[in-house]
């Protein structure tokens, strides 16, 4: 069993020579260089979550409990709500599957063939898909819950979808090829409890804009800074965020760190390759940062990798993430 308090064992005995264990994203950077243990996709640990005996269904609401996955009371909530909030975590990366022993070279998962297929497309449109005056975007069905700005955007029908890719591939000579890939690699419309399997075509939601509403005379810059100096004083900060990377790698040297404010704005981007060594990662230091706002920390790979990218942290405050820390 993996000697942490704050870990879940998905493996049938304690002895398995090749042990799944789910732990914290924070817990698995701390740990991760002494541990024995490789990070593996999530899918395989998602599948072990469905035949948990009922001792590790006990186990499972006491990890639940522990990093307090859940708002609301466990003695309230059923095994399969337990193990939802379980694989959301696991899509979201708060946590992260691991498997015991060394990591062995693969051939590339479905999911890294379609995020590599993702980063080829933006790169060949530029980042820009747009039919009939509608901006589009493109997405892995494992990301979708965790893509930037996920609630400004509205998933389209397979056949919308086909519609679309074909449309721009036609004025888009240079990239009909991949867009057709894309296009035979869509997902079948589904609906919950069901899963996507395949590749999404997001579009873009319209912004619906109100009439302006008569709020009284202006406020003057004497009035506004009175009002300010009368509320609590926001701290500003400058944020150091460790992040695993091998910058000697030739593959990382295109990776980058983009810091999300609530609204899902680009705040600030970092090149990974030019942080500051730290361990076995670099240190991203994003300035003049609001310490009690929440913001979202997306890593995105450059074509290299296979492109695509992982949300490292979903609506975190900096004095937040520096609390866990300090538990932990």
């Amino acid at each position: 069993m993996f000697p942490l308090r704050e870990s879940l064992s998905l493996s049938r005995t304690w002895t398995d020579e090749n042990e799944v264990v789910v732990i914290s994203w924070f817990e698995w950077q701390r740990v991760h260089a002494e541990s024995g243990y490789h990070e593996i996709d999530s899918y395989k640990a998602l599948w072990m979550l469905n035949s948990l005996d009922c001792q590790r269904l006990m186990e499972a609401r006491h990890f639940v409990s522990e990093l307090r996955l859940n708002s609301f009371p466990l003695d309230r909530t059923k095994d399969h709500e337990v193990l939802e909030l379980i694989r959301q975590a696991l899509n979201n990366r708060r946590l992260v599957a691991i498997q015991k022993g060394a990591e062995q070279p693969a051939i590339p998962s479905v999911t890294v063939q379609l995020r590599r297929l993702v980063a080829e497309v933006e790169k060949a449109t530029h980042g820009k898909l747009s039919h009939q005056g509608r901006q589009y975007k493109l997405v892995v069905d494992v990301e979708l819950a965790s893509t930037p700005g996920r609630d400004y955007y509205e998933v389209t029908s397979q056949s919308e979808a086909r519609a679309a890719l074909d449309s721009v591939a036609k004025i888009s000579p240079a990239s009909a090829d991949l867009l057709k890939q894309a296009s035979d690699k869509l997902t079948k419309d589904w609906s919950p409890p069901s899963q996507p399997d395949g590749l999404i075509l997001l579009r873009r939601i319209p912004v619906q804009t109100a009439a302006p509403k008569d709020t009284g005379p202006a406020i003057t810059p004497s009035q506004m800074k009175a009002l300010l100096n009368d509320g609590p004083q926001e701290e500003i900060i400058d944020w150091a965020i460790w992040i695993e990377l091998d910058p000697d790698d030739p593959k990382a040297k295109d990776d980058t760190a983009i810091l999300l404010d609530a609204g899902h704005e680009e705040v600030e981007r970092k090149a990974l390759a030019g942080c500051p060594r730290n361990g076995s990662g670099v240190v991203a230091i994003f300035k003049k940062i609001e310490k009690h706002s929440r913001y979202t920390l997306i890593r995105d790979y450059g074509p290299d990798e296979g492109g695509g990218t992982d949300t490292l942290f979903i609506d975190r405050s900096p004095a937040e993430l520096e609390e866990e820390c300090k538990k932990s």
